[in-house]
């Protein structure tokens, strides 16, 4: 459950406190480069900037640092292969719905002296279940279950070092919520967000992700990822903080970025977004795998910066 988020915090320790406690593990990936590091495969910002607006943090407590699934949290050293850049801007929209696949499921009563056609027979093979709903994995189709969040906290696993974040029911909030309220954000659709950052460590800093695993389609010709998100912070420059969130695909070594955003890249409301990867060479260390799909916060030790998520979605286009 969610614990009481907002609790104003002033900046207590310099860049410096980074490096100390295990912080190093931390380090944000774009320490390299403005456009992801030496691995990451985002090229160039797509948030807006704007004025820096405060950001409460969520309820401190102690809490161990760590670097997330091999070591991906650390420096952008270890990054995947394959160039920067092909970073595609643009309103991708969302997954396809399976239209009325399955709205012709109800079958027709029967009649005195014979039984009804089967439920369900029309379309029912481009249905992953109820009326509406996306088809979920192959080839031209969404790979993430539960994108809008509007299940609640169900498909999604959590990995936090973040003080006071302790279950994924603090990650995937409900528009109700009154911490949510207090920071002034409602879901864009829905009843669900995921909000992730938003916290202080001034120790060793924080990490809070969400991710799942997915199943690449050996045909694979294009995977873009879209969604919403919102941005607030409490830093005031640029070049003092390395709170990030970043949209990644990894598996136990490597990490193939979508894209990242600071915190100081603070956004007005709701910001659309579509990053693709496309890359022959790219996409030949992807096709065919199950990995796991990131959505990765890490905070430094000294301001505090927040990102929200909706209506995210991982798309697998194939060659007909």
């Amino acid at each position: 459950m969610l614990r009481l988020r907002l609790l104003l915090v002033s900046a207590v320790c310099s860049a410096a406190c980074a490096q100390i406690a295990g912080f190093d593990h931390l380090n944000s990936r774009n320490l390299d480069s403005a456009d992801g590091g030496s691995g990451a495969a985002s090229a160039g910002k797509s948030a807006t900037s704007g004025g820096n607006e405060g950001v409460a943090g969520r309820e401190s407590s102690s809490g161990d640092s760590g670097a997330s699934a091999g070591g991906h949290a650390g420096s952008g050293g270890n990054a995947s292969p394959g160039s920067a850049g092909n970073v595609i801007h643009g309103s991708a929209g969302s997954a396809p719905v399976a239209g009325a696949a399955g709205s012709g499921g109800k079958a027709p009563i029967a009649g005195s002296g014979g039984s009804a056609p089967s439920a369900g027979s029309a379309g029912s093979a481009a249905t992953a279940g109820a009326a509406g709903a996306p088809v979920i994995g192959g080839c031209n189709a969404e790979l993430l279950k539960n994108g809008d969040f509007d299940a609640g906290p169900v498909d999604w696993r959590q990995e936090s070092t973040a003080p006071g974040i302790l279950e994924v029911s603090d990650l995937i909030v409900n528009g109700a919520k009154p911490a949510l309220i207090a920071a002034n954000v409602a879901p864009r659709s829905g009843n669900y967000l995921a909000w992730l950052g938003g916290v202080l460590d001034t120790d060793k800093g924080s990490r809070t992700n969400l991710l799942q695993d997915v199943q690449i389609p050996a045909k694979v010709s294009k995977l873009t990822v879209t969604g919403w998100l919102q941005i607030t912070t409490t830093e005031t420059n640029p070049n003092d903080t390395t709170d990030q969130l970043d949209l990644t695909l990894q598996d136990d070594k490597d990490y193939w970025s979508f894209h990242f955003w600071k915190g100081t890249e603070v956004t007005n409301g709701w910001k659309s977004f579509s990053y693709s990867i496309s890359e022959g060479n790219r996409l030949d260390a992807l096709r065919g795998r199950t990995l796991t799909f990131y959505a990765e916060a890490i905070g430094d030790t000294s301001q505090i910066s927040s990102f929200w998520l909706d209506s995210i979605s991982l798309y697998a286009e194939c060659p007909h």
